[in-house]
């Protein structure tokens, strides 16, 4: 029994084109920096700040798994 999907009736031209629009949007985003293709969006420049304010939730979130964690052993 094949577990892969069926391919009838899928067009391979709109899964090329999508591909080659996927793969120009990396690009162009590892080149200019830009996440967009056509710079239909205007995105704003990433600050140090965000980079701090992200350390800080994920701390935050691990210091709750880790309360979690010592109460089940404190609790056992």
């Amino acid at each position: 029994m094949s577990r892969c999907l069926p391919t009838s009736g899928i067009s391979t031209r709109r899964i090329a084109r999508s591909s080659r629009r996927s793969s120009g949007i990396g690009f162009q985003f590892a080149r200019s920096g830009e996440p967009t293709a056509n710079k239909s969006t205007e995105w704003p420049a990433h600050t140090a700040d965000q980079d701090q304010a992200q350390k800080d939730f994920m701390k935050a979130r691990l210091d709750v798994f880790a309360l979690v964690g010592n109460l089940g052993n404190i609790i056992s």
